[in-house]
């Protein structure tokens, strides 16, 4: 058999052509050297917020240029606030501390000069401390107006700080104390309500004000997955099981359930509070409409690394995708958005001697084990295309790829045909 050698270029001609209703994905908005983590977008859509290892990095949301860079350390909560009219950002660490910048009235930058460098930083408007010592932080929230923070330490001790924006200073108010560490905390939208999940599978409400326990449901608390607030405040979203949402009042009353029909990592509601957005451990993101529980569509992955986060936008316009491997794409949802019976692009089925690479290390039928180190030997140094998807099978399952490295091209979806392994793209003729 006749073994056909085609250039890296071909063989993608031969990917692209064989995508039925293939979408052009995507290129990364922006690639940093560590998994993505904390994502924000602001009010109006025109920037977002990235946490970084030593800096937030805050970004215009067209060009995808840096527009400023914070210093802070151990991002455990970022978002954008939104103060009427006032462009400023939150964050929280780890430790403890909070840092407010506010953008509009405060536009104050300082010159850091790092390895010959010279790059324009903006210490915070001002700082505050939620920092405790009777343990660790382990969860936390804003309320959408940033009046109020909420934090829940390792002893199971749940908090409620006040934000009193003229002196600039918190009045906490302690809440129930859970018999184990929460891993979700959560503010309504009127901000009068504070839900924390514990892992012991207890969800308790306080009023925010008075600390008064308003209830106490039991949660499916394996998977860890964030409690949220209906838009009017009135009803709480919690996982019942590791693929259902319900929908509960605070009586205990199921006013619905979401049957997701995948394993759910985490849940966002849209601003205006119709839309829940779910990220499944197949690294789609699905969307409902809260109203019905209708399955309306799903974004599915556009890279072959784990998503690791995910933001929307307040205008509903745009989803920021986050992954392992420090990509983060800007996803438009007229373009993204794939109706739920859909199959995202996939291969046709080519005879494989059409995509034989020059140096693949395919073995055509016919050749027997005398003549095959001699034929691996002249095609030494590339892999077939059943190779290439074991290489790619076992990049997911956690495996180092042999050669260290990764070329993606963005013409074609990463997690249909996501690696051509070789030290360079140049080694392929």
């Amino acid at each position: 058999m006749r073994i056909r050698k085609v250039s890296v270029f071909s063989l993608l001609f031969f990917l692209c052509i064989s995508l039925l209703s293939a979408q052009k994905s995507p290129s990364p908005l922006v690639k940093i050297p560590f998994p993505a983590g904390t994502l924000s977008w602001n009010p109006d859509d025109t920037k977002f917020a990235v946490g970084e290892e030593h800096y937030i990095t805050v970004r215009d949301a067209k060009t995808s240029s840096p527009l400023y860079e914070l210093p802070f350390d151990n991002v455990l909560l970022l978002r954008f606030a939104d103060e009427g009219g006032k462009d400023m950002l939150l964050a929280l660490s780890h430790d403890g501390r909070a840092s407010i910048w506010d953008f509009k009235d405060d536009p104050i930058f300082t010159v850091v000069e790092t390895d010959g460098d010279k790059k324009e930083v903006k210490a915070p408007t001002y700082e505050l401390s939620v920092k405790s010592e009777s343990g660790k932080i382990v969860a936390a929230n804003f309320s959408r107006s940033s009046n109020v923070i909420v934090t829940a330490l390792d002893d199971g001790s749940v908090t409620a700080y006040f934000k009193l924006r003229y002196t600039e200073v918190l009045l906490p108010k302690e809440l129930t104390k859970h018999a184990q560490a929460c891993y979700s905390v959560a503010v309504s939208p009127d901000e009068a309500l504070v839900a924390s999940a514990s892992s012991d599978g207890k969800l308790v409400i306080n009023n925010a004000n008075s600390a008064e326990q308003i209830c106490e449901l039991d949660v499916f608390a394996k998977t860890k997955v964030p409690v949220l607030f209906t838009k009017d405040s009135s009803a709480i979203i919690s996982a019942s099981n590791a693929e259902t949402l319900t929908i509960r009042s605070f009586d205990g009353k199921t006013q619905r359930k979401i049957k997701v029909k995948a394993e759910i990592r985490d849940i966002a509601l849209s601003s205006d509070g119709n839309t829940l957005s779910v990220l499944t451990s197949d690294d789609r993101i699905r969307f409902f409409n809260l109203e019905t529980g209708e399955y309306t569509g799903y974004i599915p992955p556009y890279n072959i690394t784990k998503l690791t986060s995910f933001a929307l936008s307040a205008s509903g316009k745009y989803v920021l995708a986050g992954h392992a491997d420090g990509s983060i794409y800007k996803l438009a949802f007229r373009n993204s958005v794939l109706d739920p019976d859909s199959q995202p692009p996939g291969l046709l089925s080519l005879d494989e001697d059409s995509l034989v690479q020059k140096g693949s290390a395919h073995i055509p039928d016919g050749i027997d084990e005398k003549n095959r180190n001699k034929y691996q030997e002249e095609l030494k140094n590339g892999l077939s295309i059943e190779e290439l998807m074991e290489e790619l099978r076992k990049y997911r399952e956690g495996g180092l790829l042999p050669s260290g490295k990764i070329i993606e091209y963005p013409e074609i979806r990463t997690d249909v045909f996501g690696a051509i392994l070789d030290e360079e793209k140049d080694n392929y003729s």
